[in-house]
């Protein structure tokens, strides 16, 4: 019966976190994509709009990865180290983090050999490639890849949540009709001579894109103006006031709540005094305004699963504030309007991108409370936060969205989207003794596990459970609890469960020998071909994970 009770309890801890979509994400990484622990953090730069094409921001380089993650005795615990950066160097004529879809779109480059180099370009669905690409490395796929908003904003459009009734406005630069926006309630004014730009259209398809964004459903209008002559506060300041005199005319129920701007307040630029007073006139009128300044920029890792928040890691320069909650910005397809691209995939944005999918949170919070308020909506998005790493927090749609429900009593509608959200989640039990393995070999476990999967991983101590029933119930408690087991790995000399309910791959190797299974597992990948021992077959290799990693440099030497 302790045992049961144990079990429970343990089941219990870990059910808690999920239920309240708060799970360790990805640490932030050094430059491109691939494994590794939790770095050291480094100070976040000045909020800033999106960069431009042609910028292209330095890596940022982080401290070497920590001891094993699971020294002390946990029974259970979510292995906390994942895909890191490596170092990302200029070749053959291309600069990491360039961009090739308004010029420069054809690449004639071969980049068979540095699979870093290309998936840290920004491309289009527009950007011709004539040289050799990495194994995997798929532009138009990429670049499709890139729509979804991920975290499982999906599951949120499916029950219905999509910001419909929720009346917002955006100001940003000049956008024209594309098919993600030309729809009837989105209401588009260019109030200067510009009529598309780079930007416009990029923010206005995160916040209500059919396929981009977070709130496809919610009232929006949009106004474009023009950037970039040293006037820009007074052309934001002018659009705040249409804003207010657009409310008076709009009906009782049908009136803006709120705007939101993929910028900052600049106290170096011109016009900052009008730009304030019109803030202060428009909250004055009831109508909140957000800024960017209040989050971070995340990254996903390319053809992860996006629901999975391991597979985020902060932007490449974005550094870490705990102060900031932060928001998938990079690893995203936006809307294009220039030199023919339609859409275009960004490896690396900044905060520009933040905005627009936390005001379409921030929509569909308030097609269900309108009384909810600016500090309310702020509090709730933060403490319905995933835990990043290093004291760091990513946004948690469902979490926030389910805290709203829950405020305003409807507890089931909230309890649906906590175990739909759940069964999104896809674990791989690995069930580790660490009485039986060396410090050696449980770092090459750790390791390698690190970049084997993109499902969550759950690190079983079997020396904590005394005996394999304990374990495999314990199991069969999470699968039957809405979870979705992508697998079983056992690692050491662990009885497996009688008959095949449950898929296991048991790896019972001499102590030392971790490191060369994960050394030889890796050529196979390389090659293509399957790797398998007479134990078994350890749980495959994602896409995502066969980018060149940390942990791939450790294993090898």
């Amino acid at each position: 019966m302790k045992r049961i009770c144990a079990i429970l309890l343990i089941l219990a801890l870990l059910l808690s976190l999920l239920a309240a979509c708060g799970s360790p994400a990805a640490e932030t990484p050094t430059e491109t994509l691939a494994p590794a622990a939790t770095p050291t953090p480094t100070p976040a730069p000045t909020p800033t709009p999106t960069p431009a094409p042609t910028e292209t921001p330095a890596p940022v380089e982080t401290a070497a990865p920590p001891a094993a993650p699971q020294a002390e005795k946990i029974p259970m615990a979510v292995l906390s180290v994942t895909r890191r950066a490596r170092k990302v160097s200029a070749g053959a004529g291309l600069e990491p983090w360039s961009a090739h879809w308004y010029d420069h779109t054809r690449i004639t480059a071969d980049l068979k050999g540095d699979p870093a180099l290309a998936w840290s370009l920004i491309i289009g669905d527009n950007t011709e490639f004539t040289g050799s690409l990495p194994e995997g490395y798929d532009p138009q796929a990429l670049v499709e890849w890139g729509k979804a908003p991920g975290l499982s904003v999906d599951v949120l459009h499916a029950h219905g949540f999509t910001g419909k009734g929720a009346v917002i406005a955006y100001i940003d630069q000049a956008v024209s009709p594309h098919e993600e926006f030309d729809r009837e309630n989105i209401h588009i004014t260019n109030t200067g001579e510009s009529r598309t730009s780079m930007h416009g259209p990029g923010v206005l398809s995160l916040l209500a894109g059919e396929t981009i964004g977070t709130a496809p459903e919610a009232e929006v209008y949009f106004f474009g103006c023009d950037s970039g002559m040293g006037d820009t506060q007074l052309h934001e300041a002018e659009a705040l006031y249409r804003v207010i005199a657009l409310n008076e005319t709009l009906p009782e129920g049908e009136k803006i709540t709120m705007v939101g701007f993929s910028d900052n307040i600049d106290i170096q630029e011109a016009y900052t005094a009008e730009f304030r007073a019109a803030v202060k006139a428009c909250e004055a009128a009831g109508i909140m305004v957000w800024f960017c300044w209040e989050y971070g920029a995340a990254t996903y890792l390319p053809f992860a699963d996006k629901n999975n928040p391991f597979n985020l890691m902060v932007d490449q320069w974005g550094g870490g504030m705990p102060s900031l909650v932060y928001v998938p910005a990079s690893g995203r397809t936006v809307a294009a309007q220039l030199a023919g691209a339609q859409y275009t995939y960004w490896s690396t944005a900044g905060l520009s991108w933040t905005m627009p999918y936390v005001m379409g949170l921030y929509a569909i919070a308030l097609s269900i409370d309108p009384t909810l308020t600016k500090d309310e909506l702020r509090m709730m998005l933060k403490m319905s936060a995933y835990p990043f790493g290093d004291g760091l927090q990513m946004v948690s749609p469902i979490g926030f969205v389910a805290s709203v429900l829950e405020q305003v009593g409807r507890n089931e509608e909230a309890g649906v989207l906590r175990a739909e959200y759940r069964t999104q989640q896809n674990v791989l039990c690995a069930v580790v003794d660490t009485d039986a393995l060396t410090p050696e070999d449980l770092q090459a476990v750790y390791d390698g596990l690190a970049w084997i999967t993109d499902a969550m991983v759950l690190v079983m101590d079997a020396s904590c459970f005394g005996g394999g029933s304990a374990v495999y119930d314990t199991i069969e408690g999470l699968s039957g609890s809405g979870l979705t087991l992508a697998g079983i790995q056992l690692f050491g000399d662990l009885p497996a469960p009688e008959g095949d309910s449950l898929p296991v791959w048991r790896l019972d190797l001499e102590p030392g020998e971790y490191g060369a299974f994960f050394r030889g597992y890796l050529e196979a990948v390389r090659a293509g071909e399957p790797y398998t021992l007479e134990e078994g077959t350890l749980f495959p290799l994602s896409l995502a994970a066969m980018v060149l990693s940390e942990a791939e440099g450790k294993l090898e030497k």
